[in-house]
């Protein structure tokens, strides 16, 4: 049997993948690869190429338990993808579609190139909890305010449920890829992560884990504490979200289960998952405004009159300010 691809992305993990649990149950050898596209999107800084590195070995390391191997390449996906797909014999890629525009074009020169090749393209949704078009007024358009964006999201119920991690994975004949440390994602000289380190721990486990401890320690006193500084009142669960090493709908399950179980964690909680609501808001904007990270979505904002201070801002972008509480709020990012 042919073996089938899936093209991980912003979704480093195994458990609640679609994309994944679509291509093991076909019973196919499955051939698992993550493409650094550096020609998608905004660069990323050194501090999430620090990130992504340990995520994938992560990854790689839960593929191997399975059977399977994670193999890297790195390139434009549009052209690395069909050169695997030639390579392995492989028949279909399976991915878990991104609603941003920079991404989205991608996927549809994708589905192109692989037509030509008498390969499938299955694109599964896995980045949000509602699709957006499900979420449009009645000229057809999306919601630029969140509080009726969010009542819409919550009228339509819980979205589906995550999805099992697959249980073994059919292993592909060996395909070459590039070795992690070749990328260069990780400091050297000098190695500035050492902070990095001691806070966070990046993977699918350390998310996993980094959910049980805020909804059995924090949530409950999230609705006040989340804007204390003093406090360690947040969850601390973006960068996983960021790289999918959690979705969306696994933390609004396990959020909703533990609520359930502890009526008292029901103020927190329900703040907590507005809180997801506004990362859903920002990601359904990005998909109907694609320009938004550089233009005003209000264009009375075009003439506001900015001052121009090279020595202001380079004082703010090193927590320099002098007033205490902007500084070390950007200390700490």
């Amino acid at each position: 049997m042919p073996p089938v691809i899936v093209w991980f992305r912003d979704d480093l993990r195994l458990s609640d993948h679609p994309a994944l649990h679509a291509a093991a149950k076909t019973g196919a050898p499955v051939v698992c690869l993550y493409v650094l596209d550096e020609t998608t999107g905004r660069a990323p800084g050194g501090a999430a190429r620090w990130w992504l590195a340990q995520s994938l070995r992560a990854l790689g390391a839960g593929i191997a338990e399975r059977g399977g191997s994670l193999v890297l390449r790195r390139g434009p996906a549009a052209r690395v993808i069909p050169e695997v797909v030639r390579e392995s014999g492989a028949r279909a890629v399976y991915w878990n579609g991104i609603a941003q525009a920079p991404h989205q074009s991608v996927e549809r020169a994708l589905e192109s190139a692989l037509a030509k090749l008498g390969a499938d393209a299955q694109n599964c949704p896995g980045d949000l909890l509602v699709p957006p078009s499900a979420i449009r007024n009645k000229d057809g358009r999306g919601l630029r305010v969140f509080t009726p964006f969010w009542r819409r999201v919550l009228s339509l119920g819980d979205p589906p449920k995550p999805l099992p991690a697959p249980k073994a994975l059919r292993p592909a004949p060996r395909i070459d890829g590039d070795r992690l440390e070749s990328w260069k994602l990780e400091p050297a000289k000098p190695d500035w992560a050492g902070g990095l380190r001691e806070a966070w721990s990046p993977g699918e486990a350390a998310a996993r884990s980094r959910l049980r401890d805020f909804l059995k320690r924090t949530a409950r006193v999230y609705a006040g504490d989340r804007d204390r500084p003093d406090q360690e009142g947040t969850s601390r669960l973006s960068p996983h979200l960021r790289f999918g090493e959690l979705s969306p709908r696994q933390v609004w399950h396990a959020a909703r289960f533990a609520a359930t179980e502890d009526p008292a964690l029901g103020p927190g909680i329900e703040k907590f998952l507005s809180e997801l609501g506004w990362r859903e808001f920002c990601r359904h904007l990005l998909h109907d405004h694609p320009d938004l990270a550089t233009a005003n979505l209000q264009t009375n904002f075009d003439g506001f009159p900015w001052t121009r201070d090279d020595k202001a801002l380079a004082a703010w972008q090193r927590g320099r300010t002098g007033y205490p509480i902007v500084d070390a709020g950007l200390r700490e990012l």
